[in-house]
């Protein structure tokens, strides 16, 4: 399902509408949030300050936290020094706070299985000393990394099912254990040249995988940016695979590309962009991503967080992206 960027789009707005962002619903606080660049951050508390500051006045209520930037877990450990200094500093600040698993964590990954594992747990533990509700978490993958198998073949039909059934189990658990946190899936991005490294590719085979999980606090995290990937590459409607997940679906990440793939080893975005492939992590409207579509389906069943996941190189069009969603919501009776 492909449309036509739109000219006047989201990213074009810079205006600070001030004390509507917490207006929204007769004077409830907003759920727009923003990710935080892991990058950028670099596990330096500084820059980490620095980042929550500069969006003081944007009027959000969530930031989204890259355990992968704040090195508070080494070595698939919680080291206990960073979790202080960390924790210190965000409770500076008045955001409700979501975390993002680190992007190496897989798992189906039978050769490092018992790290992944701890890594998983150690995530889960650092949301719940921050008191973070949601923790995002990327389904595992059928080849290690996201490219083509190295050394070993393709796991066939069998093999891929029982990888499906040891996740299953080991989030089912984790679950039990944590059930103050929605752990949230995340439907995967394809990739041209590689067939499905990972079953979250086809959300319906993801809304099948949670369901059997069968946990009230685990759900998907739905991706706009990877949804228009896969939709384009798959070829199915975007919107009604919405439609039938939307029962799971506890957290968003608001993003925008051109639904085009590109190779797993493709990364650069200077090289990308011009011909609009790859995960681009563009606002919406820049792109041709069914954003508000979508959200105009969900607004009578979606009560969780929108968080806009941009690129660094897009971090300057975020106030006009919470601009122009702020009215929408507004306007629209979105609950």
């Amino acid at each position: 399902m492909r449309r036509k960027a739109n000219k006047n789009a989201i990213y074009q707005g810079s205006c600070d509408i001030g004390g509507v962002f917490r207006q929204w619903h007769g004077g409830k606080v907003n759920r727009l949030g923003f990710r935080l660049d892991d990058q950028k951050i670099d596990g330096r508390v500084s820059v980490l300050r620095e980042e929550l500051e500069s969006l003081k006045d944007y009027g959000l209520s969530c930031v989204e936290l890259p355990v992968h930037g704040l090195d508070v877990i080494k070595n698939c450990e919680i080291d206990g020094r960073a979790l202080k200094a960390v924790a210190g500093t965000l409770g500076e600040f008045g955001y409700d706070y979501t975390v993002h698993c680190a992007d190496s964590m897989d798992l189906m990954d039978e050769d490092n299985g018992p790290d992944h594992l701890k890594l998983f747990i150690s995530s889960l533990d650092f949301c719940r000393h921050i008191n973070a509700k949601v923790f995002v978490c990327h389904p595992g993958r059928f080849f290690a990394g996201e490219g083509p198998p190295a050394g070993k073949n393709a796991p066939d039909a069998r093999m891929r099912r029982g990888l499906m059934e040891m996740e299953k189990g080991y989030i089912k658990n984790a679950a039990l254990k944590y059930p103050e946190i929605k752990i949230c899936m995340e439907n995967a991005r394809p990739y041209s040249g590689v067939t499905r490294y990972c079953y979250a590719e086809e959300t319906d085979v993801l809304a099948r995988q949670v369901s059997e999980i069968g946990c009230n606090n685990v759900g998907i995290n739905l991706d706009t940016g990877h949804l228009n990937l896969s939709a384009g590459h798959y070829n199915f409607d975007q919107i009604r695979a919405v439609e039938n997940m939307k029962d799971h679906i506890f957290h968003m990440h608001l993003h925008d590309n051109f639904g085009k793939t590109c190779r797993y080893s493709e990364k650069k975005q200077t090289h990308l962009v011009p011909l609009g492939r790859g995960d681009c992590h563009m606002p919406p409207g820049m792109g041709n991503a069914p954003v508000k579509e979508i959200l105009d389906m969900l607004k009578k069943s979606y009560k969780g967080y929108f968080v806009f996941e941009y690129r660094s190189r897009y971090r300057e069009f975020l106030r006009g992206s919470v601009n122009e969603f702020s009215s929408y919501f507004n306007n629209s009776g979105l609950e």
